[in-house]
Order: C-alpha cells, then sequence, then structure tokens
C-alpha cells in the first residue's frame, strides 16, 4: 500500500489558483493522490470481504450487511483479480466453495 499524500487542496484553492498551468498541475496532482487512495481503499474493502467469506459468511449475508446487491458483493469480490493473478488459496476456496458437487 502506498502512503497517505499530503493532504488535498480544497476545491476552492485548486480554483483559485491565478495561473492556468499551475492549476491544472494542481488538479492533476490532486486527481492522481485521490486514484490512489481510492485503489487503496478498494483493495481494503476487497480484503475485509473475503475474510468475511473465508469465515464462512454466504455473499447474500455480507450483501445485507453491507447494504448493497448479491451481485455486487461478487464484483468487490473479483475486482482486482484476474484468474492467472489469483492466490492458489482464492482458487482453491472458491472452487470448493461454488462447485455443484461440493456440500453446503
Amino acid at each position: 500500500m502506498t502512503d497517505l499524500p499530503p493532504p488535498p487542496r480544497t476545491l476552492q484553492q485548486l480554483a483559485a489558483i491565478a495561473d492556468p498551468v499551475e492549476r491544472a498541475k494542481a488538479i492533476s496532482a490532486a486527481i492522481a493522490d485521490l486514484r490512489s487512495i481510492t485503489s487503496d481503499l478498494a483493495s481494503l474493502r476487497r480484503d475485509a470481504i473475503l475474510e468475511l467469506r473465508r469465515g464462512g459468511m454466504l455473499q447474500a449475508d455480507v450483501a445485507k450487511l453491507l447494504g448493497v446487491s448479491y451481485g455486487r458483493v461478487s464484483q468487490l469480490e473479483a475486482a482486482g483479480r484476474s484468474p492467472s493473478s489469483a492466490s492458489t488459496a482464492d482458487r482453491e476456496f472458491h472452487a470448493a466453495r461454488w462447485h455443484p458437487c461440493s456440500p453446503r
């Protein structure tokens, strides 16, 4: 995870930068900082969801607790993970959990 960037400027502070080049640069820096934070937060959220799921909680239960749909929990679980980059533990967990022949 990356270190947190310096506190962002307010929109009013950014808008008040007189030089348009400096204003554009400052806004670009703020956007980059927010993207980094957003990515880190999404990863932390996914980890929390996977922790709940590994603890035996069903997607429907996680969805209800988080106030989102079942489908959204599925999306969040899979976010940032491709089949080739998923850990062996993740693949085994999902294979055992959702295989049609596995006991529930």
